[in-house]
């Protein structure tokens, strides 16, 4: 029996601490313990779990780091869970890297901007709503849509501001975005336009091209604004059961 506490996850060197050489040798052979990535153990029965997997990646990325993109979203509710990758946010010059399953998205972001859920840092709303948009996520614009549902209309208009700012900043966004606009700003959510931005008459707006599943995101000149919000000023989330793990 081991006379320390094996942490989930756990480091090679935690595990040897808890286990032994010989002993985690064993616990792998036998597949009580499993690899999830370079060095971090989980318990077998554990290894698909997405919280679980969650909190290996930031171990793994080291801080400062914060779940983002589908990742987030899941936390979110926005998503239902579909995906065993993590996806996690670090500063662009973060000396981390990507590996199968683990997905770095460099970012400008402060202590502020990272909110505790389901016992995780997430980041806010806006930073997660950006990074769907400027990677052309294809169900960024329905997660767009149900964060303006959930909230009240009067900060709708916060939330886009917050999104724009994001995504002037974000060292991932893609040249030419034009995000389909809010028809109703104090009620309807944003339509989806799977098309692309349009006028009205099919055409895009301001002459960009649409981007997958519609979404372009940079440049805003003359493009028509939806609006967005931020956790920090109300969250309300539906709990999916899952999370990320």
């Amino acid at each position: 029996m081991p006379t320390t506490p094996l942490p989930v996850p756990c480091t090679r060197a935690q595990a040897v601490a808890a286990l032994g050489e010989p002993g985690l040798g064993a616990a792998l052979r036998a597949g009580r313990l499993r690899r999830i990535w370079h060095d971090l153990f989980v318990p077998a029965d554990r290894a698909r779990d997405r919280r679980t997997r969650a909190r290996a990646a930031l171990l793994l990325a080291g801080a400062p780091a914060a779940l983002t993109g589908p990742t987030a979203a899941e936390i979110y509710g926005w998503l239902p869970p579909h995906t065993l990758s993590v996806h996690v946010a670090v500063p662009p010059r973060h000396r981390a890297r990507g590996r199968p399953g683990l997905i770095l998205h460099p970012a400008e972001f402060t202590e502020e901007d990272v909110l505790r859920l389901d016992d995780l840092p997430v980041l806010t709303s806006a930073h997660v709503l950006a990074t769907l948009l400027a990677t052309h996520h294809p169900n960024a614009l329905p997660c767009v849509r149900t964060a303006l549902r959930d909230l009240p209309p009067d900060l709708r208009r916060t939330l886009v501001r917050e999104i724009r700012s994001v995504l002037r900043r974000s060292s991932e966004r893609p040249p030419g975005i034009a995000i389909p606009a809010q028809r109703d700003r104090t009620s309807a959510p944003v339509p989806s336009r799977p098309e692309g931005a349009s006028d009205g008459r099919g055409l895009p707006i301001s002459g960009e091209r649409a981007g997958p599943e519609g979404t372009r995101v940079g440049d805003q000149s003359g493009v028509r604004r939806i609006e967005v919000v931020e956790p920090r000023y109300a969250v309300r989330r539906r709990r999916t059961g899952a999370g990320t793990g």
